[in-house]
């Protein structure tokens, strides 16, 4: 059992009621602690006035998010709350409202196109995560490179260390105001705020126990108390440390202050970009987020169904103005390993949020603002470590450029630039990267790759010894411009190179190829120039309909007549360069002219008497076109040797079909394995025209050898020869296609 399951055997029912509860309480205090420390960085620079209020929306925020996750998450315990990730880009959009607004527009009118600006983006993060889900959409995301990924989060996380500066310090980080940075009160703000931040940081590498963190922002806030007493409470709450809060104010009744015939949607619409960059980026860190729990919990995770959920919950809180969130990773965690990994369990989470919500107002008065500061400066550290520091050991030094770029430029000119830019450098790593893949699946020559024809042994070796002038490339996956022109350079070196024997066809084969674009069109028309440069033809085989319009589209003539032409198939494509390597090299061997059989018996050997003596133990036989000379399943008695006419040979399959496995002319043998293995035919064979052939049975053998025994062992060594030269060209094909 993992450390994240839930302890052996059945609790009590008191005893289950209580793990929820405090498992729940602890969840849930960390949750509205980081809600609070959330709204502080939204609200608390923008409208600082109205932070107490900010504070509510961010915990009834928390509250729905954690209620409707609860009830529709496939993740027992799972809590979901406000997250840091749509955080930096909200508070880069609520600090620029303000400035939007018109000249002399309220308090009133500002608060209530904040808000409504925090629903519309809560409500289209929830469209787009349910959206997703719903059509199961969620791997996609996935297809996002890694760079991409890690620049936009490290640029969010520098976005958030400068703001939870900001926010401790309770001004803007500008060369203005640098002489009120050094005052001994900030400085011990931020030296709060850091300290605990480390803390926070090297506590994990300390200690593996679900109880540091809370008892780490517990312990900050009674030293804090206890070096207090000595200060005096009033000078700090007059120095900033704390949030205002008006007498008899509270969080949660911000009513009063929403007008929504105050809103200006304009200022809203130009936050639209933003917004989308906001939900794209947050839908990767929610699917990031779903695998890691997943392999905490040692439990599969339906992403789609997390997708669903989330997207229902922000929807809910988008309702009311919320902030946009989703599953968390560390308090979902915190739940499994205290065994309190029940829906239960997440509900509490929502009503303590709700309960400090109602009560918490002179909670505000206690905890003071630098430790929700340093909540923030640690979320912000972990986002650097593990998407700015760590991927450099993680990525190649191309990439990590990338993750620089682009946490620079949203670092200096905003996020709307850095999409552009991390959309840009993401097309680049995938034009570069794919560019890479080698769509060449194999490359072979008409020396070791041969046509489904068999034929005569003078024009196997004819083919063998010029079989280099066929250069066969057989693509796959998806070709586009860059692969296709790195091709087109290799098939001109291959050209230029090609040796004593140069390469008079190229047959490319497309049948594994998925698709091609316009532009690696074009560049395959190119290689019609290469037809032009002397006796040179370009063969096309396995294009389909789509692939085809796209060649002619750009160009490609495909004409019989022409010096390109297409085959539905490899092997006819093959076979047509070999008939016309054969004719340009052999002319005599290119007909399908009846073929002497000593030629074929005792090629290489005096063919004088022992080849008389050979056809006196044969029988000349001639059969009708479709006369099916060997049937599949039968016993083998005889072989032939084919002397003029054409077959085909035949496998029978399960669905009543038969499929064609090759063509046999003029001087070839077939049966040959079967009659010597004893075996029953392993396919058919069929007479495609009038067939004249040999018969040579197991009788005629056993008396050639009773009565010629050295012509019975001058046979046997002839067809051990045909044998291995077959092996050896199957041997050559194998090892070309393994290397």
């Amino acid at each position: 059992m993992s450390e994240t399951a839930l302890p052996a055997g059945r609790p009590s029912a008191f005893g289950w009621l209580t793990t929820v509860v405090l498992a729940g309480a602890l969840s849930g205090f960390l949750a509205a602690f980081f809600s609070i420390s959330d709204a502080t960085f939204i609200f608390g620079l923008s409208m600082p006035a109205l932070l107490p209020i900010g504070i509510g929306v961010a915990l009834l925020s928390t509250a729905v998010l954690a209620a409707v996750t609860a009830l529709s998450s496939s993740i027992p315990g799972v809590v979901a709350q406000t997250q840091e990730v749509p955080l930096a880009t909200l508070a880069v959009v609520a600090a620029s409202i303000p400035g939007l607004m018109p000249a002399g527009a309220s308090e009133t009118a500002t608060f209530t196109t904040l808000l409504c600006t925090l629903g519309a983006s809560t409500l289209v993060t929830g469209l787009f995560f349910f959206l997703l889900g719903y059509f199961r959409l969620g791997r996609f995301i996935r297809y996002v490179p890694l760079p991409v990924i890690a620049g936009f989060i490290a640029g969010m996380g520098l976005i958030l260390l400068l703001g939870s500066v900001e926010v401790v310090a309770g001004r803007p980080l500008e060369l203005a105001t640098l002489e009120g940075w050094l005052s001994a009160s900030v400085l011990a703000k931020l030296a709060l705020a850091g300290g605990l931040a480390l803390l926070l940081h090297v506590l994990p590498r300390l200690t593996q126990s679900a109880l540091a963190t809370p008892a780490a922002i517990l312990g900050a806030v009674l030293l804090f108390h206890a070096v207090a007493r000595f200060v005096g409470i009033e000078s700090l709450t007059s120095e900033g440390w704390f949030v205002s809060v008006e007498t008899g104010s509270n969080l949660w009744g911000y009513g009063e202050y929403v007008d929504f015939a105050t809103v200006e949607w304009g200022v809203i619409a130009s936050q639209a970009l933003t917004i989308a960059t906001m939900v794209l980026v947050s839908a990767m860190a929610l699917l990031m987020t779903s695998s890691a729990i997943e392999l905490a919990i040692h439990r599969d995770v339906d992403v789609n169904g997390e997708l669903k959920a989330a997207g229902a919950a922000n929807l809910c809180a988008g309702l009311i103005g919320g902030i946009p969130g989703f599953q968390g990773f560390s308090l979902t965690l915190l739940n499994w390993r205290l065994g309190a990994a029940t829906r239960a369990t997440s509900l509490v989470v929502a009503v303590v949020c709700l309960a400090i919500l109602a009560l918490g107002a002179p909670l505000l008065s206690v905890v003071p603002i630098p430790i929700f500061g340093g909540l923030l400066l640690w979320l912000s550290v972990s986002l650097l470590e593990e998407w700015l520091v760590a991927t450099w050991k993680r990525l190649s030094k191309g990439e990590y450029l990338v993750i620089l770029l682009i946490v620079a430029v949203i670092a200096s000119l905003g996020f709307l630039e850095g999409l552009l830019v991390g959309l840009i450098a993401g097309v680049v790593i995938f034009v570069v990267d794919y560019s890479r893949v080698d769509i060449v699946n194999a490359r072979l020559s008409g020396q070791v790759l041969r046509s489904s024809v068999e034929l005569s042994g003078e024009r196997q070796k004819v083919l063998a010894a010029h079989g280099d002038a066929i250069l066969i490339l057989r693509l796959q996956g998806y070709i586009f411009f860059g692969t296709a022109d790195r091709l087109r350079e290799r098939i001109l070196s291959w050209v230029a190179s090609s040796g004593p024997t140069p390469i008079s066809f190229l047959l490319i084969d497309f049948r594994r190829a998925s698709g091609m674009d316009s532009s690696a069109a074009l560049t395959f028309r190119k290689l019609v120039q290469l037809t032009a440069q002397g006796d040179f033809r370009l063969v096309l085989t396995g294009l389909s309909k789509e692939l085809r319009q796209t060649l002619e589209r750009g160009g490609m003539p495909f004409d019989p007549a022409g010096p390109v032409r297409a085959y539905p198939t490899l092997d006819r494509g093959l076979r047509w360069c070999e008939q016309k390597l054969l004719g340009r090299v052999a002319p005599l061997l290119a007909s399908d002219d009846p073929y002497q059989i000593q030629e074929q018996l005792l090629s290489g050997i005096d063919r004088g008497e022992h080849g008389q003596k050979l056809l006196s133990y044969m029988t000349r036989a001639s059969f009708p076109q479709d006369h099916v000379l060997i049937e599949q399943g039968t016993a083998s008695e005889e072989m032939y040797f084919i002397e003029a006419g054409r077959l085909s040979v035949h496998l029978a399959k399960s669905d009543g079909g038969r499929l064609r496995l090759k063509t046999l002319g003029p001087g070839t043998t077939v049966g040959e394995l079967a009659f010597y293995l004893h075996q029953r035919r392993s396919a058919s064979v069929v007479c495609d025209t009038d067939t004249v052939a040999w018969r040579f049975g197991h009788d005629d053998l056993q008396r050639m050898a009773e009565q010629a025994p050295d012509l019975a062992a001058l046979f046997h060594r002839r067809m051990a020869v045909l044998l291995s030269e077959r092996l050896a060209a199957t041997n050559r094909l194998v090892q070309v296609l393994l290397d």
